[in-house]
């Protein structure tokens, strides 16, 4: 809330969807709301962040909308310079997003962001790299972001939630422009616990979110398809890894050696070096 209240953009409607939180939220809202009357607050039932996030877009008054998780952070002239951005350029372009630094639960930077950005129709590009990274980074046209339906709540229903930003993403770039601000102007909260470690969850939607995507739109070309899969299959291989599923480890390493063999010798080697290091260390 105070990174969003401390934005150089003041013109600003801070409306906060209290998703059925049981913990202090609303107190901590309606305090912080007695010193800023542009904060809002709405609570509903726990309905799911695309849900929440459907509500604010509805709600909002303005012509831009952007998103800030609860556990994130934005950079004082982040807004300021994505709506000057936008108001430069014509409607066909909807969205405008920035980098970002990975931060812990005590606000430190632990590392940056890959620096690769795109503009401009950027759909076969992002079903790859996926740049915008993070659901706290992109500002959009409101009009926009109606149009294309919001996010999507059939995700979390299905208990695959955690990548209806990057779902959101796809449906803008696949009618849109999208501009980038190459610098880095949101702190991305990492720590066991929130959304991104649930890991098994991730994996599967971000698989899903790939399928709806290309599924929808079959006039891509084989190539870019075949990245797509494969990029997806790798993230989710390490997601499945990391939540110890076996099953779903096997069956998406299996899939990747069937286009890219190399990378499962690269994971070879990568062990075997691990084993070595380990015994250098017992050595020593």
């Amino acid at each position: 809330l105070r990174s969003a209240g401390r934005q150089t953009y003041r013109n600003l409607e801070i409306i906060v969807v209290n998703d059925g939180s049981t913990d202090d939220t609303a107190r901590v809202v309606e305090q912080v709301a007695l010193a800023d009357s542009r904060i809002r607050l709405l609570s509903t039932p726990n309905r799911g962040v695309a849900a929440a996030r459907n509500t604010g877009i509805r709600e909002a008054a303005g012509r831009f909308v952007a998103f800030l998780d609860a556990d994130d952070l934005w950079h004082h002239t982040k807004i300021e310079k994505q709506v000057n951005a936008l108001n430069r350029l014509t409607p066909q372009w909807a969205a405008v997003y920035v980098l970002h630094y990975i931060i812990n639960s005590d606000d430190e930077i632990l590392r940056s962001c890959r620096p690769d950005v795109a503009r401009g129709y950027i759909f076969a590009r992002h079903l790859t790299f996926k740049y915008v990274g993070n659901g706290s980074a992109l500002l959009v046209r409101r009009d926009v972001a109606l149009e294309i339906g919001g996010f999507d709540s059939s995700y979390a229903a299905a208990g695959i939630g955690g990548c209806e930003d990057l779902d959101f993403e796809l449906k803008l770039a696949a009618r849109y422009q999208i501009e980038v601000i190459p610098e880095r102007l949101v702190g991305y909260r990492q720590y066991p616990g929130n959304m991104s470690s649930n890991h098994l969850p991730m994996g599967r939607g971000a698989l899903e979110v790939i399928r709806r995507s290309l599924a929808a739109n079959p006039q891509l070309p084989q190539y870019a398809t075949r990245s797509a899969i494969n990029a997806t299959q790798k993230y989710a291989f390490w997601e499945f890894r990391q939540a110890r599923n076996t099953y779903l480890s096997l069956a998406t390493i299996w899939s990747i050696l069937k286009s890219e063999p190399s990378f499962v010798v690269r994971l070879a080697l990568e062990k075997c070096l691990r084993l070595r290091q380990h015994c250098l260390r017992l050595v020593t």
